[in-house]
């Protein structure tokens, strides 16, 4: 034995620092690689001490002038234990350092007081660490011998887990050190609920927990993908259980409330925390009571259950979240067949359905279909319009307003000419009313191949994605009504303006032609009487993109024989719509006109003959015509 220096350490940030500072002062001069050497291995060592020991603690150094051996003493009984650190462990890289630095290291308990030493011999001709150097002993050393042990079997665990569930609780274990170290560096007593969450946290459980690491660190070691954990606890752990369980998910929820540096546990450490503990308790409490320990249930099967109780919950999360989506989607859309688009396409990747189909209720009381959706491979089978008031289950819901449901949509409509045909008799629709503003907008269907919706969340989203379809369209509606309004004010507007300015009446008469084209068609045509009786002339003409066009034809008359709109009106004086293939008629109105070069569709456009009255006379007539499809005069 050399000199030997001895300092007793207090709790606090300045413990390390002072440590460090005597290693400095009792280490011979003249060995300042030695010294460095120290330094880190008492720095590591008391540090250990106070994270995982108990007070007082204690630095000896002895110096025979060849090598120096570092002793650590503490009160506490449980050994320090040689780990392999994860990336995001904030401890366990310690004891690493140690085993590297020093030529021999180990742990040797304190007969009769129950604490321990923790000594490290280095030198500059180092014994190079022979097997097992350092390996703390596998018995629960420094355990109360005046106690009771009683054999916890708890079962297999896989390794991974148990050893992250550890580091995790390592770091947790080591925030709350340091805590307590503040307040004895600062004399600022830390808050009575803080107190007693780190004085249970660091003192109960202690001795499972080190087992626990140590078994895990050897099965790690071994290769071993599940470890078998098997204790050997005294009474009092079991009475300390469940106030440790508490501890614990109250400083979850400081972690969660950004409380603490650590991190909250993540589900399966919570899982496995209950598991272990719960067991360490029921069956300390049968051995102590004389009784056979019940079997722990498998983990395996605890996790399970987990999985089975929190899956439907984690699925309804997930898809109410694709419903909000889908709702802000629907907020983004302007009009009525962009949220059409958007809810046939979310019913069938959010909800899985076979088909989706939005039709609306028309002002002549059709339902007329805007938008299909189906799954690959499916064919859109009822494409067409039908009136509300057929003897179909659609058209009932769009009368009532209430949703329905058909098992058998071959069955059900075996019937009817033209759609029995078309569906099997395993195919089955949930027809969902879009109900807003006190009436029905139109209808939501659903087709499946077989059987409905699977459970009550699906019905509950389908529900909810029809309500907001309904009350997006309403929005629609009213933007569209409020946009119209703006319209006719505009066009009122610049209409009394050309009323202002023009100084002859076909100027006027072409001026307001000019302002219809594009804004209300893309063809107006102003007649005035004829020369010859029975006729009209074209006393205005516009075309949208063809002025010039519009020119030539005004030297056409209009010979009102025959049935044709332009008749009817002007001897009923009621206007009146063409809601279909209008550019038919204007093409048997101008004969010979290349319509193909105008563009547009002839089939698809609509029109409106409307009558000019002075004093109940019919004294001429506006003809429109909108040849682009998809906008209506």
């Amino acid at each position: 034995m050399g000199n030997v220096s001895v300092l007793t350490l207090d709790a606090g940030p300045a413990a390390a620092r002072r440590a460090r500072h005597f290693v400095q002062e009792s280490v011979g001069p003249g060995r300042s690689d030695l010294t460095a050497d120290v330094e880190l291995v008492v720095t590591e060592l008391v540090t250990n001490a106070f994270l995982h020991g108990e007070p007082p603690v204690r630095l000896a150094i002895d110096d025979d002038g060849d090598s120096v051996r570092v002793e650590v003493t503490d009160a506490g009984a449980l050994p320090p234990i040689l780990v392999f650190a994860g990336s995001d462990a904030m401890t366990g890289r310690g004891l690493a350092l140690v085993a590297a630095l020093a030529g021999r290291w180990g742990v040797d308990p304190l007969a009769g007081s129950g604490g321990k030493v923790v000594w490290a011999e280095l030198g500059s001709a180092r014994v190079p660490a022979t097997a097992g150097t350092g390996t703390p002993p596998a018995a629960p050393a420094g355990e109360d011998r005046r106690e009771v042990l009683y054999e916890v079997t708890i079962g297999s665990v896989a390794t991974e887990l148990l050893v992250a569930a550890k580091a995790h609780l390592d770091n947790v274990v080591r925030e709350l050190v340091l805590l307590r170290g503040g307040e004895a560096a600062s004399g600022v007593a830390l808050p009575d609920e803080v107190a007693e969450l780190v004085e249970i946290v660091t003192g109960s459980f202690a001795a499972a927990r080190s087992q626990l690491k140590q078994q895990a660190m050897a099965a790690l070691t071994a290769g071993q993908e599940l470890t078998e954990l098997v204790l050997h606890l005294p009474t009092v752990t079991a009475r300390a259980g469940e106030r440790y369980l508490d501890a614990l998910d109250e400083l979850d929820r400081y972690a969660r409330a950004a409380r603490m540096l650590s991190l909250a546990a993540p589900v399966e450490h919570r899982l496995f925390r209950r598991w272990y503990v719960r067991t360490i308790v029921e069956q300390l409490g049968a051995l102590a009571a004389g009784r056979e320990a019940p079997r722990a249930r498998p983990f395996q099967l605890v996790l399970a259950d987990e999985v089975a109780k929190t899956a439907p919950m984690v699925d309804t999360a997930a898809r109410l979240s694709m419903l909000h989506q889908v709702n802000q989607r629907l907020a983004a859309a302007l009009t009525a067949q962009e949220m059409a688009d958007i809810a046939v396409e979310e019913a069938i990747t959010v909800l899985g359905v076979k088909t989706a189909r939005v039709r609306l209720v028309e002002p002549d009381g059709t339902l007329r279909s805007i938008a299909w959706r189906g799954q690959p491979g499916t064919t859109d089978v009822s494409p067409a319009g039908y009136p509300v008031a057929a003897d179909l289950p659609s058209s009932a819901a769009a009368r009532t307003g209430q949703p329905g449901f058909v098992r058998s949509l071959g069955e059900r409509l075996a019937g009817v000419p033209g759609l029995a045909e078309r569906f099997s008799a395993t195919r089955s629709a949930r027809i969902m009313p879009l109900n807003a503003a006190g009436r029905t907008l139109g209808l939501l269907i659903l087709t499946f191949t077989s059987g409905e919706l699977s459970d009550e969340v699906e019905v509950a989203l389908a529900t909810s994605l029809a309500d907001t379809l309904a009350q997006s369209l309403a929005r629609a509606e009213l933007a569209s009504r409020d946009a119209e309004r703006g319209e006719v004010a505009s066009f009122l507007a610049d209409a009394s303006q050309v009323l202002i300015s023009a100084r002859q009446p076909l100027d006027v008469l072409q001026g307001l032609a000019d302002l219809a084209v594009p804004r209300l068609a893309d063809w107006c045509t102003v007649y005035l009487p004829g020369d010859e009786p029975g006729t009209l002339r074209r006393a205005a003409i516009a075309i949208a993109g063809h002025p010039d066009l519009a020119e030539q034809l005004k030297r056409q008359p209009l010979d009102l024989a025959g049935d044709t709109p332009h008749a009817r009106v002007f001897a009923s004086g009621r206007p009146e719509a063409v809601p279909t293939a209008a550019g038919r008629l204007l093409e048997g109105l101008y004969p010979g006109l290349d319509f193909e070069a105008l563009g547009g569709d002839l089939d698809e456009s609509s029109g409106s003959c409307l009558p000019i009255s002075l004093r109940g006379q019919v004294i001429g007539l506006v003809g429109v015509t909108q040849l682009t499809p998809g906008r209506t005069v």
